[in-house]
Formats: C-alpha cells, structure tokens, sequence
C-alpha cells in the first residue's frame, strides 16, 4: 500500500492486486505502451524484482536500477522463441527466469482471428496456469482496441492503463513550459483557474498527444511567447483534443450554443437555467445534488441537439456526442472494443456532457 501511494498509479495498484491474486499473464490495452512499460519498471526497480522488455528490434533487454536503457538485446525477436525464454520450455526449464517481470510490446498482431498463432495461445494457456504458483509475471502491452482470442479470454486477466489524471496532465504542463526557460514569464501559469482550464482541454488525451499539443501550442504562438494571450494558448491545446476525439470514430466535440439562440422551448430552458445554478461551488457547498442527465425525445428537428449544446454553454463544459451507429462493428469483439475505448476517453475528459444521439 504504501509503494502504491508513493506511485500514485490507480494502474499499479491494480496490477498489484491482480498479481497478488494468483494472476500473472496480463493483458493491458493502451495506447501509451511506453508509459505503462515506465510505470512497471519502476514497480521493479522499486521492489528489487528482475525486468526484462521484449521488442521485435531488440528482443529481450534486462533493464536494471539506476542504469541506462542497453542498448542491445539478446536477439530473439520472435514472438513464440522469446516467450518460450522465459520459462526456458526448450531446454527443460532449467534455467527459468525467477521473480521477475516480463513485458512484451504488441503481441496482437499474432493473437487475432486469422492470423492467430496456435502455438502461442497454447503456451499462454500453459503460462496461466503454472505462473500462477511462481513469482513469474507475464505482461503484454497491446492497443485499447485489442480483444483478446476466445481461447484465452477467461484465463488471461486484462489491467487497463487509464489516460492521464488531471494531476499528471498539471505537471506535465507546467515541464513543458519550464523547459522553454521563460515559465517565470508566463503571466497565466500561476493562476490555478487558467491552469485547470488548459488541463481540462487537454483531458482525455494521452501524454503524448497532450504534450504535443503544448508544444504546438508554444510554436504556432513564438511571436508572442511568453506573453501569448491565454485563450490563444489554450485554443491550439482545444483543437489538438478536438482532432484526437475525431480519431476515436465514436465521439465528437461540438460547440456550445448561447441559450438565447434557441428558439421556444421556454419551460425546458428555464429548467437548464435553474439546473446550472446546481453545478456551482454554493451549491456543492450546501450539500445540493446537481441532476446527472436528462433524456429528450422527440421526432428530428424538435431542438434536442440545439438544447445539448445549450447546456453545454451554461455550464461552460464540453460536449461530446457518443454516435452509438459508429459503436457497432462486423467484427466480434470489435463493437465493445470500440464502447469500451470511448467510455474510457468521456471518464478522463470529465467533467464533459456526454450527447448520446439516436439510441
């Protein structure tokens, strides 16, 4: 528990509590591989347990405590040769490795449909099982989308790393800006409203496209650094969400609407109005509950987008709208893939108004 607070890593803390329970072959969808492989090296390093990091390039590494990334690996690059290492299977597990953990980078490609390898499947079965009374951990980093074979979905426990906390977005933030060596004129960065602000534009992201957006953010506006005006900074960090959200294929971000500028519905508006005073800081402060949603039924072109998007300027939040006809795929395992990587993206953009259309 303390190692867990000192991280402060919900990702370690699961992976703990998996591994604790007897599960040792894990799968963790991310599209930031190298951050979770960053996060399971330092759990190692910080326990005194062996790490090793399997690429197609390198094949095996052993990163070691206080050491630089080697450079070299032993070679094997073969998905099924490198697996079978770890429990030296071939030579009649001699010389397994002990207590340690092992990541792999993007197994997917053999584990789906067509193209699935039998002989790995068999062996991740095997793994699961005998893994389970050892100190060996098995860890694959495949994308979100991933789903894993029939085969080996209920064996293979799943360890999911979740996109950057506010926390972690803030001090990614203020690096980037300490690197340009002009934070301390930077008239904004010491507000903590202005800062919130940037970070909830970039919320929902991951820590590379957020620290990317930064960066551009800086260099679209070098005439002006380090005095650019805030919404300028701010507007490029938006639209780098705005362009990631659009790659999910299920989300979208969409511009609020002044109230004024729907027309009749005057009972539903008042309603919003009154309900948006429940979001405020003397609401919360006096115990008041804000509503969690609202459904709004009607035949097209009744004002149920225009409302959405009418709360939205309100409560000066984002909306998003999940297109549910986007979810479904021909793919098994594709369509809840797809939820499943939009309900992870609308849990880190909060607080956001979630615009489910045509249910």
């Amino acid at each position: 528990p303390n190692l867990i607070d000192k991280m402060k890593s919900d990702f370690l803390a699961r992976f703990a509590t998996l591994t604790q329970s007897s599960a040792r072959v894990l799968f963790v969808p991310t599209e930031e591989t190298y951050r979770a492989a960053e996060a399971l090296r330092e759990y190692a390093s910080l326990n005194g347990i062996l790490y090793k990091e399997h690429d197609i390039i390198h094949g095996w590494r052993e990163f070691k405590p206080g050491q630089p990334p080697p450079a070299m690996g032993d070679g094997v690059t073969d998905f099924l040769q490198a697996a079978l290492c770890i429990d030296d299977v071939m030579a009649g597990y001699k010389k397994r490795w002990e207590n340690g953990i092992f990541v792999m980078h993007y197994p997917h490609f053999l584990l789906r449909g067509a193209d699935s390898n039998y002989a790995i499947i068999q062996l991740l079965k095997q793994y699961a099982r005998s893994f389970a009374g050892s100190k060996q951990r098995l860890v694959m980093l495949v994308p979100s989308s991933f789903t894993p074979p029939t085969e080996i979905a209920h064996e293979i426990a799943i360890c999911e790393l979740t996109l950057p906390s506010r926390e972690e977005l803030t001090e990614q933030l203020h690096r980037l800006i300490d690197d340009t060596g002009k934070a301390a004129r930077v008239p904004w960065l010491k507000d903590e409203r202005l800062v919130g602000s940037v970070v909830s534009a970039g919320s929902g992201l991951t820590e590379t496209e957020f620290r990317l957006s930064g960066g551009r953010a800086i260099i679209s506006n070098r005439a002006t650094w380090p005095v650019t005006p805030f919404a300028d900074f701010l507007k490029v960090v938006m639209d780098a969400k705005i362009e990631a959200v659009k790659r999910s294929e299920v989300l979208t971000v969409m511009q609020p609407v002044d109230i004024k500028n729907v027309g009749g519905l005057e009972r539903l508006k008042r309603r919003l109005v009154r309900w948006s005073k429940l979001f405020s800081e003397e609401a919360k402060a006096d115990g008041l509950r804000a509503p969690k949603g609202m459904s709004l039924i009607g035949p097209p072109g009744t004002g149920k987008t225009l409302i959405a998007q009418a709360a939205s300027c309100l409560l000066n939040i984002p909306l998003i709208r999940v297109d549910i006809s986007a979810v479904f795929n021909s793919l098994v395992g594709e369509s809840e893939a797809r939820l499943r990587e939009a309900c992870a993206k609308l849990l880190a953009m909060r607080p956001c108004i979630a615009f489910v259309d045509e249910v």
